[in-house]
């Protein structure tokens, strides 16, 4: 399976990928989610202004932050940082949307949230729907602690509801020409069904409707 072979080889080049969509002139970078191995310690070599701040060891609890837990705010000025990075951050976090509308605040009016988030509709997860294999994931969509689980369209749905603009999207896909990954399409007729994750770069758009003056 997947699991035991071509999860590390994602993660090493996931990394990279990261590192080419940074913006240059990035100084303030916010990542929460897993950890970005390697690339703190590459950008204090590269960027000698460039600060990077984990939301875990800031603020633990930002994965219960919720419309029902209303007295949790993030400890984060106003325009602080201008790359946030969610880095299968969604996944983990209670009220996706809650999450989202509060690092807003964060993020300064010209700023890049970025997403690289598990497409939950890929063939391997579904696969091990289909066989009841859902104990012990040790990576992917149906990781243990991922409590979210996002396709293709209900992301874009994530991002209209708060307010963001992608600016630029890409697919980490998989090669599998298997008879059941055929079949799966088939069935499916789903086009993301090879993408193992989704990557989003967004703007915010600074007039949203009902949150203007609030979260912006």
């Amino acid at each position: 399976m997947l699991e035991y072979k071509e999860y590390p080889i994602y993660r090493k080049e996931i990394i990279k990928y990261i590192d080419t969509i940074i913006p240059q002139s990035s100084n303030n970078i916010l990542v929460l989610g897993d950890k970005i191995y390697g690339l703190e310690y590459k950008w204090s070599k590269d960027f000698a202004n460039r600060k990077v701040t984990n939301l875990d060891l800031v603020y633990k609890d930002w994965i219960y932050i919720s419309d029902n837990n209303p007295e949790l705010e993030l400890p984060l000025e106003k325009a602080s940082f201008d790359t946030i990075i969610f880095y299968h951050g969604l996944e983990r976090s209670l009220d996706p949307d809650r999450l989202i509308l509060q690092l807003r605040k964060s993020l300064t009016s010209d700023g890049k949230f970025i997403f690289i988030t598990f497409n939950s509709s890929h063939f391997y997860s579904l696969s091990q729907i289909m066989a009841n294999e859902l104990i012990d994931i040790k990576d992917g969509a149906l990781k243990e602690n991922h409590i979210q689980h996002f396709s293709y369209p209900q992301i874009k749905y994530l991002f209209e509801d708060t307010g963001l603009k992608i600016e630029h999207e890409n697919l980490y896909s998989i090669k599998d020409d298997s008879l059941a990954s055929r079949q799966l399409l088939r069935i499916t007729e789903n086009p993301h069904i090879m993408s193992l994750s989704m990557i989003f770069i967004c703007n915010k758009i600074e007039t949203f409707p009902f949150i203007e003056n609030v979260y912006l």
